[in-house]
């Protein structure tokens, strides 16, 4: 999968060491104008759907649960890979010099059909829920919020946003 981007959480942060390597599959869900996205009531924040592999999970199966559980809908048809994006960043759990994500990014679709959406944790108590919104309501959504610690995700998905946005209007010329 091609590499979108390299984002620094931190300019702090060592660019060399022993790390922790998370792997994720996000949803680019887009229908009639409007992507799908999740957005938080604590914060604000619009971000793609999507979470980590688990165990030997495929990133197919990975995108299909995950999806599934944060927007209630199901993938439909074969995603098509859109590219891939490294967060470096301190390891929260400060057991390695470096906290390494990297983020799969598939072009997907979903059914019609809904069911109500399986939060836990973090999602819970940020008050996730899916929302339709046009690439540049989430773009300028995201802009409005400030930098906050509690959201590194913000700045990742918004890179990929704005790319979508670039391209979408590039076709439109």
């Amino acid at each position: 999968m091609r590499n979108l981007y390299t984002v620094y959480r931190d300019e702090t942060v060592p660019k060399t060491g022993s790390f922790y390597l998370r792997a994720a599959c996000r949803g680019i869900i887009h229908k009639d104008g409007l992507f799908l996205f999740i957005r938080s009531k604590r914060y604000g924040e619009c971000k793609f759907p999507g979470g980590g592999l688990e165990g030997e999970e495929t990133h197919e199966n990975c995108l299909a649960r995950e999806v599934l559980e944060e927007t209630g809908r199901r993938v439909i048809g074969s995603p098509r890979e859109y590219g891939k994006v490294l967060e470096i960043g301190q390891d929260h759990k400060m057991s390695t010099d470096l906290f390494l994500h990297e983020s799969y990014y598939y072009c997907c679709e979903v059914s019609d059909d809904f069911v109500k959406p399986v939060y836990d944790g973090y999602e819970i108590e940020f008050g996730y829920r899916p929302v339709w919104l046009t690439i540049q309501e989430a773009i300028e959504i995201n802009l409005s919020i400030p930098e906050n610690k509690e959201i590194p995700w913000k700045n990742r998905d918004t890179i990929v946003m704005q790319r979508l946005k670039r391209e979408e209007d590039q076709r439109a010329d």
